[in-house]
């Protein structure tokens, strides 16, 4: 599936929603101030693929999509460690991400929804966020 991601952040209606799928996740490096959360792929370690593999017309639709796609799922050759849903409005509303910390040697799993902005924005212009 070809799905163009050129209108993601555009700012105009009608919203849509992409969700992407990655092999990167995040990683916990020590360093001299202490600590910091990085994605493994910008340490150069790996060049992690990544795939836009769906496009929805409401928020609700999206999320639903994600919670059927489970991590270490081998999509099309695509390892996935990192979901994201992006969307015209705001550009990313949703990440759901494993995090590793070789210090504690464990893999956690966090998502966040940010969808305040984007509920706004829809509000202003006289469309329902769905």
């Amino acid at each position: 599936m070809d799905i163009s991601t050129k209108q993601i952040g555009d700012g105009k209606l009608p919203n849509k929603y992409w969700v992407s799928i990655s092999e990167d996740y995040y990683y916990y490096k020590n360093d001299e101030e202490g600590g910091v959360w990085t994605w493994l792929g910008d340490l150069g370690l790996f060049k992690p693929k990544g795939k836009t593999v769906a496009l929805f017309d409401t928020y609700k639709e999206a999320r639903e999509f994600v919670e059927d796609i489970p991590f270490d799922y081998g999509h099309e050759e695509i390892h996935v460690n990192s979901i994201f849903i992006e969307d015209r409005l705001s550009g990313q509303v949703f990440e759901k991400v494993k995090a590793f910390s070789p210090e504690h040697g464990q893999i956690n799993t966090f998502h966040e929804d940010d969808v305040e902005f984007t509920k706004k924005e829809m509000e202003k212009r006289g469309e329902a966020f769905k």
